[in-house]
């Protein structure tokens, strides 16, 4: 029986052999069928979407110290007024782009917010500027955008201020938005009148008499103009030294040099009260520069609330110096010369 079984598993094995080989011959060979066993293979495949972009830090530019992180470190990051104009400073905005083209970036832009504003963004925003594409790291991951057209006028507030920094890749917005950091805009006192080592021309005087409302000799008359130039009240203070032609002196003695703000010596009338300018040398004055407060002092120069600072309440920030001299008679001819110190405390 054994023998006839394995026979049997012969025959069969003979058969199916045989079957296979026809079944190459009949569909083209052996060549055929290892084409037809390739055919079998499969693909593997996966996709990788566009990544938004996201901001990584925020840079803004101080006049004297460079530019700072303000992303890391809030109190390296500051910017000063520019006294009697407006600061233009550079803020840079550090964008990360994991797509790898981050130099493409449809848009990018910040926004800046004065204090007070609790949050800072695309919406509670003061001015705002498009971000122009500055350079690129050589993977090109990472890229850095600029501008330099927003500007803070010398007068505005000091203190916490607010950027916010945005991206799109043009379907995308940043992944980390909000984005916002603070910065802290200085205080600074300054002062006109005018620049130092101008002269401020009296002209011709008479003897004997007042001669009121000096300092705006010239063709056409140009009376300098004190102005807070600065974005905090201050303290100002006046002094000036006797003059003199080199040979004679004019000595001011408490009674007879004044300074205002008009050219009238006898009337104070919708305007400061005159101030007499003393004859100790080591003696300042200060000029009462609120003329709505009764009397007309309050000892501090208001800040300007435009650019021109000729706003309504202004007048406190920004006013015409004029100068009454009582010359004696038997003063002698000549031209003479003092000088005039003013010093400003915030």
């Amino acid at each position: 029986m054994m023998y006839k079984a394995k026979f049997i598993f012969v025959v069969f094995l003979i058969a199916f052999l045989a079957i296979i080989a026809i079944s190459i011959t009949l569909s083209g060979g052996v060549d055929k069928f290892i084409e037809n066993v390739r055919l079998a293979l499969v693909q593997g495949r996966f996709e990788i979407k566009a990544q938004p972009p996201t901001v990584e830090a925020i840079y803004l530019e101080h006049p004297i110290s460079g530019l700072a992180n303000c992303t890391e470190n809030y109190l390296d990051c500051s910017t000063d007024p520019d006294e009697g104009y407006i600061r233009y400073p550079t803020i840079i905005a550090m964008v990360r782009d994991t797509s790898g083209d981050c130099d493409t970036q449809d848009s990018a832009y910040v926004t800046v917010c004065t204090p007070g504003m609790v949050e800072c963004n695309n919406v509670t925003y003061d001015r705002a500027a498009k971000l122009n594409f500055l350079a690129k790291s050589s993977d090109n991951a990472y890229c850095n955008f600029s501008t330099n057209v927003i500007g803070f006028d010398y007068y505005e507030t000091p203190g916490d201020w607010g950027i916010y920094a945005n991206a799109t890749d043009g379907a995308r917005w940043n992944s980390n938005e909000p984005y916002s950091v603070r910065f802290y805009y200085t205080p600074k006192p300054a002062f006109s009148y005018p620049a130092s080592g101008s002269l401020v021309d009296m002209g011709v005087l008479r003897v004997g008499e007042w001669n009121n409302g000096t300092g705006d000799a010239g063709t056409p008359p140009t009376n300098p103009a004190a102005q807070n130039i600065g974005n905090v009240k201050q303290n100002v203070t006046w002094n000036a030294s006797d003059f003199t032609t080199g040979i004679y002196t004019f000595q001011i003695d408490g009674t007879n040099y004044v300074i205002d703000d008009d050219k009238d010596g006898t009337s104070d009338v919708d305007n400061f009260e005159e101030v007499y300018i003393d004859n100790d040398p080591t003696k300042e004055v200060m000029f009462p520069y609120n003329a709505s407060v009764v009397p007309p002092v309050d000892g501090y120069l208001d800040v300007c609330s435009n650019f021109d600072c000729d706003g309504v309440n202004d007048q406190d920030a920004k006013f015409n110096i004029y100068w009454h001299i009582n010359i004696p008679i038997g003063q002698e001819p000549g031209t003479y010369s003092n000088d005039i110190s003013i010093t400003n405390v915030g």
